[in-house]
């Protein structure tokens, strides 16, 4: 993509002719847009898109509600709302057709936030409604400081083709994102029901989930991965459901026969799953939350699969599950002490854990530890203990003898602060 910034500051004289070169360019840039699946990642590939057809300063994508007569936008990594009847895209919407404005500064509508140009006068702003085949719009494309001169019918034309193909591709991504918010809510309604029941260990599936997000960032895990990982985790324990609370709740370990019934919560989340109909993308959330309690050496449950028969999101959820089940209080158990708890984990690797998994949790650094713990109760920490503690990992805390004096007492007075607190409640 060339960059606008490069191109000469002068006026281009130019027809604009819409050539077989410039078709070619439009085909190419429909390649380079398609496969974005979320409405924000769309956007950011089809600004530069939009540039490279009409060379500008800037270009903005909106995308309308007509439900809230809003319109929203990208500023940086931060999402842009305003009513429809406060900015030039607004007006776009209401006239139906393309706006040109020659001195925009000086419009009612003018938007400093978005519509001014990094050390520029903003010369002139083109707006064109995102239309569908059946007429709907779904947003607007702008332009500001376009370096073709004259606007001719050609370039309206080029413009508003773009926009055409533009409508379709944010049609289905819009699409895909009112699915994605539909399960997203499920998927918390079904995790919050978990916690409401077993209100002892209320927000463990959202611990060991975001335990989970950070295993896999060190792990490198894709996207994909991720996403089917983080579904898993939420639901894991939902075979729960099927456990009566008499054993749930105990407040002593469970008794042979009793945790042989509770050992069916793995099979019960498997059939419950199982009846998901889950998209294609997110087939492995079944099988991924069904075997948090398998063990590499094959003695687990529910099937006694082997290292290689668990699936790799099976054994980063199993370490995640233990330790927040170690780090938190339990009926019949308080919260361990945080060394104890990782020479469980080291002791255990090889035998329940893939050492792989537990090296890179134990790499997790300690303020996403604190943040997690105190999962709901955030506001709490004091962000400069945070900062400090951003600089070690799980693994510095039990090896603190590398640091010098003074870090050792800081590192630990500063962790247990947070940690004993809560293990005292």
């Amino acid at each position: 993509m060339k960059n606008s910034n490069d191109m000469s500051s002068g006026i281009i004289e130019s027809t604009y002719a819409l050539t077989q070169a410039q078709l070619q360019k439009i085909l190419k840039l429909m390649q380079f847009v398609g496969g974005s699946t979320s409405t924000k990642s769309l956007i950011k590939k089809m600004v530069p898109a939009l540039q490279e057809i009409v060379p500008c300063g800037k270009a903005i994508i909106w995308i309308y509600s007509a439900k809230k007569e809003k319109l929203w936008t990208l500023v940086g990594k931060s999402r842009f709302e305003v009513s429809q009847a406060k900015c030039i895209a607004g007006r776009t919407i209401k006239a139906g057709h393309h706006i040109n404005l020659s001195n925009p500064e000086q419009d009612a509508s003018y938007l400093e936030k978005t519509d001014s140009m990094p050390g520029a006068k903003t010369g002139h702003i083109l707006c064109f409604p995102m239309k569908t085949k059946a007429n709907k719009v779904v947003g607007v494309l702008q332009i500001m400081n376009t370096v073709v001169h004259p606007i001719t019918p050609t370039v309206v034309n080029l413009i508003s083709e773009w926009s055409r193909i533009a409508a379709g591709l944010f049609t289905s991504t819009l699409k895909n994102d009112e699915i994605k918010n539909a399960f997203d809510s499920f998927v918390d309604t079904i995790s919050h029901a978990l916690d409401t029941r077993d209100y002892i260990l209320a927000g463990h599936s959202r611990r060991v989930t975001l335990y989970a997000m950070e295993l896999a960032k060190q792990m490198g895990l894709t996207t994909a991965e991720k996403e089917i990982l983080q579904y898993a985790g939420l639901l894991h324990d939902i075979g729960k459901i099927g456990i009566p609370e008499l054993i749930l709740l105990k407040d002593k370990r469970p008794t042979g026969d009793e945790f042989q019934l509770f050992k069916r919560h793995a099979t019960l989340t498997r059939e419950l799953l199982s009846k998901v109909q889950f998209p294609e993308r997110l087939n492995g959330i079944v099988e991924i939350a069904a075997t948090h309690h398998e063990r590499v050496n094959g003695t687990g449950y529910p099937d006694g699969l082997s290292s290689e028969q668990i699936p790799r999101g099976g054994k980063i959820l199993a370490v995640c599950d233990v330790f927040d089940a170690l780090t938190s209080r339990r009926p019949y158990a308080d919260r361990l002490p945080i060394k104890e708890v990782v020479e469980i984990l080291d002791a255990e690797t090889g035998e329940t854990f893939e050492p792989f998994s537990v090296y890179h949790f134990k790499n997790i650094t300690l303020d996403r530890v604190i943040q997690i713990i105190e999962y709901g109760h955030t506001e709490a920490i004091d962000k400069k203990d945070l900062k400090y503690l951003s600089g070690f990992a799980l693994n510095d805390l039990v090896n603190l003898d590398k640091f010098k004096s003074d870090d050792q007492q800081r590192v630990e007075t500063t962790f247990m602060r947070y940690y004993s607190r809560i293990y005292r409640g």
